[in-house]
């Protein structure tokens, strides 16, 4: 979002919630839309307009949203970001367990990135398929689906978070890997 659309957001705020906003300061106002367009620079203003829609429509507290709100809203409604529920991966990986006696590299390769990142190698999926099958359906999938439930959240965090930010966590954390890798 551009300066002109950030200004455009916030006077919206303003018009919503006149009550909260009654004698605010220039110096206040200049603030906050350079607090908006930082929390949204890489947004498309038809996108945050829409979930600031939506929050006002859907208000009945009477208070205006912090920018946190806006995009846990935009997360919500974009179609682009549909994840599997924590059943919904856990029967992936089940399937693929069932043919990874000799398939396993192909088996994680068909698995989706965020199921693959809980996984983590097709040794796994190996293992996992030698054990007894009531060892899988109870202890293997409970680690996994609590595995999965926190990457699922860590992955909400970095979409809620400027890319730039995002882009900087994600390579930290790549590279702790590597060096642990490195060490073994």
């Amino acid at each position: 979002m551009n300066r002109i659309e950030t200004i455009k957001i916030t006077s919206v705020l303003h018009a919503a919630y006149p009550i909260h906003y009654r004698g605010m300061t220039k110096a206040v106002a200049e603030s906050m839309v350079e607090l908006w367009q930082g929390c949204f620079l890489e947004k498309r203003y038809n996108r945050v307009g829409n979930a600031l829609r939506a929050f006002i429509l859907s208000d009945t507290k009477g208070f205006p949203p912090v920018p946190g709100q806006i995009k846990e809203l935009m997360e919500r409604m974009s179609s682009d970001t549909k994840i599997m529920s924590d059943m919904e991966a856990w029967a992936t990986v089940r399937k693929a367990i069932r043919n990874s006696n000799y398939h396993a590299r192909e088996e994680f390769d068909l698995l989706p990135e965020l199921v693959k990142s809980v996984v983590v190698t097709p040794e796994n999926l190996i293992e996992w398929a030698k054990l007894d099958s009531k060892e899988v359906s109870t202890i293997i999938q409970s680690n996994f689906i609590k595995s999965y439930r926190m990457t699922v959240e860590r992955q909400k965090e970095l979409a809620r978070m400027p890319e730039d930010i995002s882009k900087l966590i994600q390579s930290n954390r790549t590279e702790g890997i590597e060096k642990s890798e490195n060490k073994n």
